[in-house]
């Protein structure tokens, strides 16, 4: 675990946040537990939450209200907290402690405690696992990438993600998969993504969560969240992305969605600072209510004539340019209709523009405008919002 003395001192920059993030505030937050003060790990329990704390502090889960009131706690039996991280569960009752936090990138003990909380007696199964890809413990500074604070359960594996300590800061995350049976297993390296350049403060990965409902994933770190979705499998990276702020720099460490695709987000308390359970409400920005604006893309129109969807805009960015309409007839962000990519080289403020035919299941009362630079997702907005 870190005790971020930069976080201490510095906590009220908010030239840290990278310019170009739309920003998401909380929609209510709750002081937690005073026996929750460094929370690395967050799960819904039923109509409560369990949480635990980080490294060296007692093998104990601490079950809270969803505004954060103390419930009780759990002792994980046959376990010992080195430095848990993550929280998360499965389909079928258990939960996956990770017991993985590995600062200095020298741990050979790592593992991931299985368990059932809902039993009279929780007694933990151990996973005990290597990375696939690491040789040296500690490797050099320039790979210090194996550290590790998130994790969630998808179709019968986990999914871990390394939180980047490289020196230089590489801004990298990888990702891994691991079997969810207990026994000495390999976290199998998959994949990896540029989070950013920004540093460990502002890149660095420290939690994720699964939305089986809706099928997202999203990565937290202490400045920002990413959030995928339109993946197939475990191909989480090539899938589309919307990037927000969080409105300021504080110890982000844990995060779970509720049932219906909002989620709730935990902070650690450092000297008055933190100690937050906080709740965000996502769905708004899917379903357009929410005007999506990371100032890429200026003068965006859109009117429906006939059958189709009229747009143009003027891009700032070289890149490659997608529009789609999304929406449903019961309001799901669900891909209707999308133009063909359209490269952009130069730096002018050039005019793109053209037409999507509107599909049959078209509700001029959900539909939804989106703009993608490359995969990310740029702008959005009801459709309905520019005939007013």
């Amino acid at each position: 675990m870190i005790i971020l003395r930069s976080l201490l001192l510095l906590s009220f920059i908010a030239t840290c946040l990278n310019a170009r993030s739309q920003e998401m505030i909380a929609d209510s937050s709750w002081r937690i537990p005073d026996n929750l003060a460094e929370t690395s790990g967050l799960s819904l329990f039923g109509m409560n939450l369990l949480s635990h704390n980080d490294s060296s502090h007692p093998n104990l889960l601490i079950e809270m209200n969803r505004k954060g009131g103390f419930v009780r706690t759990l002792t994980v039996e046959q376990s010992k907290n080195v430095d848990w991280e993550e929280l998360c569960s499965d389909s079928k009752g258990n939960y996956f402690l990770g017991d993985f936090g590995n600062n200095i990138n020298k741990r050979q003990n790592l593992c991931v405690y299985k368990l059932n909380p809902f039993e009279p007696k929780v007694i933990a199964e151990k996973i005990e696992f290597s990375f696939s890809d690491q040789k040296l413990f500690p490797p050099a500074e320039n790979n210090r990438n194996f550290d590790c604070e998130a994790m969630f359960w998808m179709d019968n594996n986990l999914y871990l993600f390394s939180k980047d300590n490289s020196k230089p800061y590489s801004g990298y995350t990888k990702l891994y998969r691991l079997s969810d049976q207990p026994g000495e297993r390999t976290a199998e390296l998959l994949d990896s993504m540029l989070l950013g350049k920004g540093g460990y403060l502002e890149h660095s990965v420290t939690g994720a969560a699964f939305d089986r409902k809706n099928k997202r994933m999203v990565l937290l770190t202490y400045q920002h969240i990413y959030i995928f979705y339109d993946f197939e499998g475990s191909d989480f990276f090539k899938g589309k992305l919307m990037q927000f702020s969080m409105g300021g720099l504080r110890q982000r460490e844990a995060i779970c969605f509720d049932e219906e695709g909002n989620f709730f987000t935990t902070e650690e308390k450092r000297m008055g600072i933190g100690g937050m359970l906080n709740f965000y409400s996502l769905l708004p920005w899917f379903k357009g209510e929410k005007l999506y604006d990371r100032k890429e893309v200026m003068d965006v129109l859109g009117r429906k004539k006939e059958n189709a969807i009229q747009f143009s805009f003027r891009c700032n960015q070289p890149g490659l340019y997608s529009v789609e309409i999304r929406g449903g007839s019961s309001g799901e962000f669900q891909l209707l209709m999308q133009t063909e990519v359209k490269q952009k080289e130069n730096e002018g403020k050039e005019v793109l523009f053209g037409k999507i035919a509107l599909p049959e299941n078209y509700d001029s009362e959900t539909a939804v405008l989106c703009i993608y630079q490359n995969s990310m997702l740029v702008y959005s907005r009801k459709l309905i919002a520019f005939n007013k």
